[in-house]
């Protein structure tokens, strides 16, 4: 899942630790919806987060970010959308109401955690891309174009005239364990 979380317009707070922050409390929303799901009988894949970020600037020189999200497909396939934004992402046979708890909206409240805002100081703040799903199938007979489509996707994050290189801040990591 390819999302571009943003920093709020002048923000003067802390910007060192941010993809640590939002991963750690993604990691805790998946693992307490997926408890909530085992509660209920439902069955339940397992699924560890992963993440690899970039940090860029604009022509207007605010920092934002690319991140891809990694998931277990089998537990979350579909990112839905962030309360509020058009273009409903939802599967046909789910009502809407129904698509408020999703991974869109999951992302969305660990940027605003990782920031230390609330939901509502955050809204706009983290965009979703045209086509932000790629799904990979190891057994697949198209695995091998699905994980070029991936790598593509994901040195994109590699350009270097965005980047700001003597700030004293990384500009490319990933999640650990």
């Amino acid at each position: 899942m390819h999302i571009l979380p943003r920093l709020p317009y002048g923000w003067q707070g802390p910007s060192g630790g941010l993809a640590n922050r939002f991963i750690k409390s993604l990691r805790s929303q998946i693992k307490f919806d997926l408890q909530r799901k085992r509660r209920q009988g439902k069955r339940v894949h397992d699924c560890h987060v992963r993440l690899i970020w970039c940090r860029e600037f604009g022509k207007e020189g605010q920092p934002h970010y690319h991140m891809a999200v990694l998931v277990n497909r089998d537990a979350y396939s579909v990112l839905g959308r962030i309360a509020g934004q058009p273009e409903p992402d939802y599967p046909w046979w789910m009502e809407e109401e129904q698509a408020v708890v999703n991974m869109a909206e999951r992302i969305q409240r660990a940027w605003c955690s990782a920031l230390g805002i609330s939901d509502r100081q955050g809204v706009g703040l983290v965009q979703i891309p045209a086509n932000p799903v790629q799904l990979v199938a190891t057994g697949s007979p198209m695995f091998k174009v699905q994980y070029e489509e991936v790598f593509k996707r994901i040195s994109y994050m590699a350009k270097a005239d965005t980047k700001l290189y003597d700030d004293g801040h990384r500009n490319f990591g990933y999640s650990h364990a």
